[in-house]
């Protein structure tokens, strides 16, 4: 038994409602996490950062204090005393961001310290991007190593957090990854000794979306790869499902006018005795 076009609307009704309510709800759960990320993460800073006067110096103290936070958790998991929850992140990042995802659900990996350290320095005011170094033995070119670069001074500097560690010259100036590059044989030396070999500065990719998707480098899109408004969680969820909450509406009120366009019915006129001809005169 087919169900009578009312039925029909009254159902597509319910359903856009129940829709609408949910990215309404995820829309304010994120613009909630979103405020309370910035203030927890300003706060962090601005505690990690305090009595520092130079911008050098605020950039060393963000990336100390990226490398005290993750470290306790990275060693926990290696030994088996702390379990990694960090892949919960995933989970509840579809529609509903956790406040400070990096923070409260960090990993053991490279990734997670480079993450943490670009939002403490984005809130500080350093511009960012996160830098991928190449792995020479592999063909098509992965990434085996995730580290940040901020710019200070007019210059972008290479640092990374996993061992807290960033490269300086003979005159004591911070280096970028092509300086480091072209002169490792000498700066290898200033890693400390559990530095990984792997990470030799041999190629670089940066794009700060998309980062495991080669292809994306050899689009236009990689020229944005200095913008980092890709990376900034909970307001980028806040957008998205606001987008996504626009276009439920205004399919339901299309559907709506539709249906209620089907619904009318024309009124005829009840056949009734045939008038005579008007005459002519």
């Amino acid at each position: 038994m087919s169900r009578s076009p009312h039925s029909r609307g009254r159902l597509g009704t319910l359903l856009f409602g129940i829709a609408e309510g949910v990215l309404l709800a995820s829309l304010v759960v994120n613009l909630r996490n979103a405020r309370d990320e910035d203030a927890f993460f300003r706060s962090l800073a601005a505690g990690a950062t305090a009595g520092t006067a130079s911008a050098e110096a605020r950039l060393l103290a963000l990336v100390h204090k990226t490398h005290t936070m993750l470290m306790p958790l990275r060693t926990g998991i290696a030994d088996g005393s702390i379990v990694d929850v960090s892949g919960l992140a995933h989970y509840r990042n579809v529609l509903f961001g956790s406040v400070a995802t990096p923070a409260l659900y960090p990993g053991s990996e490279c990734g997670s310290f480079s993450s943490l350290l670009v939002k403490l320095l984005k809130i500080s005011g350093f511009p960012v991007r996160f830098v991928q170094m190449l792995d020479r033995d592999a063909p098509d070119g992965i990434a085996h190593h995730i580290i940040v670069e901020a710019l200070v001074d007019g210059r972008w500097v290479v640092c990374d957090p996993l061992y807290d560690l960033v490269f300086r010259d003979a005159d004591g100036r911070l280096l970028g990854f092509e300086e480091v590059h072209r002169d490792w044989p000498a700066l290898k030396a200033q890693c400390p000794p559990q530095y990984d070999p792997r990470y030799d500065y041999a190629g670089v990719r940066r794009v700060n979306f998309g980062r495991f998707n080669a292809w994306l480098q050899r689009t236009p899109l990689a020229a944005l790869s200095p913008r980092v408004w890709l990376n900034e969680g909970s307001w980028l969820r806040s957008g998205l499902v606001g987008c996504l909450l626009v276009a439920v509406i205004a399919t339901h009120v299309w559907y709506e006018r539709g249906d209620r366009a089907a619904a009318v019915v024309p009124v005829r006129r009840a056949a009734g005795p045939a008038r005579p001809p008007v005459p002519v005169s």
